[in-house]
């Protein structure tokens, strides 16, 4: 089977990022390493995150980054920031006006 590479969005916060660690060990860059690895065209992680953001700043920064690519693998982390800063947490959901998805036009199983 051939496949285009498979273009990797990590989205989120510390968690995304790895505060603390080396950049090539934070989680986005080990499993786009591991799926290469095992032969499959995965492209380096674009990675949208921060640590001490919130949902709020998060959906902020993707739409001043306005990524360009369509992307099939999509992680999503964000949220314990919201509660750690005593912000309402009943509504954590991200509206789908807000534009964040749109960066995710195609999916893919592989």
């Amino acid at each position: 089977m051939d496949f285009q590479t498979i273009q990797f969005l990590a989205l989120g916060d510390s968690y995304t990022i790895g505060e603390g660690i080396k950049f090539a060990e934070c989680w986005p860059i080990q499993l786009a390493s591991t799926l290469q690895s095992m032969g499959l065209p995965v492209s380096d992680p674009t990675i949208i995150a921060r640590t001490g953001w919130t949902s709020d700043e998060l959906i902020e920064a993707i739409e001043r980054a306005t990524p360009e690519s369509c992307y099939a693998l999509v992680s999503l982390q964000i949220g314990v920031n919201n509660q750690y800063q005593g912000k309402d947490t009943k509504n954590n959901q991200v509206p789908k006006e807000t534009g964040i998805w749109q960066p995710v036009r195609q999916v893919r199983a592989i």
